[in-house]
């Protein structure tokens, strides 16, 4: 839009200049007359004199009269004419410098918003809370004097974050059964920077935190995920510190008050330094973790009853067979009667029976057509997803394998390598596979279809036992 309308006063412009040239130079010549021409031209049947050849007869005053004005226009105007093009020019190339200049640092500004991932931004924001805390070693400033770069290996008087996204947080808080402890700042929130060197770095709460092992997790509430845990939290003053634990709701019915599963909840809740500073803050958080602890452990006990129970269970199912003369065929035959692989460790069992597994599923898993109709996007402990294509007629077992696989980072035997199934091995999976939403644990055996129904995509999580 701008440069249309310079581009027409450009054009207006130079149209005036010349016109005005145009008329200065504009000569105003009239033929020669005289009385007798007019006479003869009077006369009946005279033929009218010719006018070509006649030179035109010109004021000398109005010549130079012209010429003098037409010099004194041009010593006037030519400058001003050429400054205004210079002008012009220099005006259209700033322009579109400048839009170029927009246009790619727009794009770059996109690109870095959509390259930031959440891990990076949690250990960004600990990296910034040392710079603002003065946590620097004599050997890193050394190192930035130098222009090196350098990982700190030591342990400042400062809290332990962890260092990945929120969810993997809540996730590992799920896994571990323990407390975990949300605190959400900002650079633009004046007490911070107090409540930080009297709160976060006392020695009080950090002996606190360690003798009851409970997890922290930062953030900045101008970030994405800091901007999201106060929305969930209704956070309306900063700095924010939170208590979050596994707890279960009672449900009364008509047979009595059962328990729902058990969720995470926020359990106890400060926002802006207290009154008496660091005292408040450990009083109230004991307070939560002594009435929620007893919960938090009898979900542990549960957690360790199953797992126990599954355990027991598949080794009397191996020495009910074994008395009864029958092979045991436990997580798909891995019992075999192999002599040469009897001295071998546990471990060395595990890593021979998965390579045996590797080379059967290679079809089915390691082709991942995308023409098969189970489409199913695994999510690993440790945060990293695969996307798997797999036929309706495999099995959960075969996916348990799989994943167990993935996550010991077993290669694919070469045809010509021999593999056998260890003798006298029961292979135990210690982990198990999970439905996102809703929450399902999936079992061993069967297929994928017989155990979700009609569901043929989604999200499934490997939860360590």
């Amino acid at each position: 839009m701008i440069m249309e309308t310079l581009q027409s006063e450009y054009r207006r412009f130079t149209e005036a200049i010349n016109s005005l040239v145009g008329i200065i130079r504009w000569d105003n010549v009239s033929p020669t007359t005289d009385s007798a021409a007019n006479v003869v031209n009077a006369m009946p049947g005279a033929l009218q004199p010719s006018l070509e050849n006649q030179p035109p007869v010109t004021n000398p005053l109005n010549s130079v009269l012209r010429i003098v004005t037409l010099s004194i226009l041009l010593i006037l105007f030519l400058p001003l004419y050429w400054i205004y093009r210079v002008v012009v020019y220099v005006i259209f190339f700033i322009v579109s410098i400048v839009s170029k200049v927009q246009s790619s640092s727009s794009q770059n500004g996109y690109r870095t918003l959509k390259s930031q991932d959440p891990d990076d931004v949690a250990k960004q924001w600990v990296i910034q809370f040392d710079n603002r805390m003065g946590f620097k070693s004599e050997t890193q400033q050394q190192g930035e004097n130098e222009g090196l770069i350098y990982e700190p290996s030591i342990e400042y008087n400062r809290p332990d974050f962890i260092e990945c996204a929120y969810t993997n947080a809540l996730y590992l808080v799920k896994n571990k059964l323990c407390f975990l402890l949300v605190y959400i700042d900002s650079p633009l929130c004046p007490q911070s920077e107090q409540f930080a060197s009297k709160i976060l770095t006392n020695s009080k709460f950090l002996d606190f935190i360690k003798g009851n092992n409970v997890l922290i997790w930062g953030g900045d509430a101008t970030e994405s995920q800091g901007f999201q845990v106060c929305n969930q939290f209704n956070v309306t003053r900063l700095p924010f510190l939170g208590l979050l634990c596994l707890t279960r709701q009672e449900i009364p019915t008509s047979s009595g008050v059962t328990r729902g599963e058990p969720i995470l909840s926020l359990v106890s809740k400060i926002q802006g330094i207290p009154k008496n500073g660091v005292n408040d803050v450990i009083r109230k958080l004991e307070k939560a973790i002594n009435k929620w602890q007893n919960g938090v452990q009898e979900i542990r006990n549960e957690r360790g009853l199953t797992d126990s129970s599954h355990i027991q269970g598949v080794q009397r199912h191996v020495s009910s067979n074994a008395s009864t003369g029958i092979e045991p065929v436990v997580a798909h035959g891995a019992v075999t009667t192999n002599a040469n692989l009897s001295l071998l460790t546990e471990e060395e069992k595990r890593i021979q029976y998965l390579k045996y597994r590797c080379r059967e599923l290679s079809e089915c898993f390691w082709d991942n057509n995308s023409e098969n109709p189970i489409h199913l996007a695994i999510r690993f402990p440790n945060g990293t997803r695969r996307e798997i294509y797999l036929p309706l007629e495999f099995t959960l077992d075969d996916l348990y394998a799989y994943v167990d696989i993935i996550m010991r980072n077993i290669e694919v035997s070469s045809e010509e390598e021999e593999v056998h199934l260890p003798e006298g091995y029961t292979h135990i999976y210690d982990f198990q596979l999970a439905t996102s939403f809703p929450r399902k644990v999936l079992p061993h055996g069967g297929t994928f279809e017989e155990a979700v129904g009609g569901w043929r995509s989604g999200l499934l999580v490997v939860e360590k036992l």
